[in-house]
């Protein structure tokens, strides 16, 4: 009987029927973290290149002369709320005209923490804040 009951044991043991389920629990969910923050980053990648673009076409316009300190802030909210679904954080500091120590027309945009993790899906994986600065020489200032 105890010879019986020593062998069933043996034979449970070497039994492999339900390893590949156990492995796989011990896997899928590394392999669906793992997925979910790539994800994750390229909606933060795609976030901050739009942001770059924004900022890019508001500092090219208050340096080119077409838009003024008040229509840029416009411009980079309404351009981040309807690409990006937030508004962003706007400071804008244009040329001043006339000076020659001061042609650089500058903006700054940004995100905040709290905005990100409202908007991007898995809070797990959420930046700080993102933000875009240029500064560009304006030549209609000189």
């Amino acid at each position: 009987m105890r010879v019986l009951a020593w062998r069933n044991l043996f034979d449970y043991l070497r039994d492999r029927r339900g390893s590949a389920a156990v492995e796989f629990a011990l896997i899928a969910p590394v392999v669906l973290l793992m997925i979910l923050g790539m994800i994750q980053g390229a909606l933060v990648l795609r976030t901050q290149s739009i942001l770059d673009e924004i900022v890019f076409d508001a500092t090219r316009g208050i340096a080119a002369g077409y838009l003024d300190k008040t229509q840029a802030e416009t411009f980079v909210k309404t351009q981040s709320l309807a690409r990006i679904g937030i508004t962003a954080f706007v400071n804008v500091d244009p040329p001043t005209e006339g000076d020659p120590t001061d042609p650089d027309a500058v903006v700054s945009i940004g995100l905040t923490h709290a905005d990100l993790k409202a908007k991007l899906p898995f809070s797990l994986f959420v930046p700080s804040s993102l933000t875009a600065n240029l500064t560009m020489r304006s030549y209609t200032a000189l």
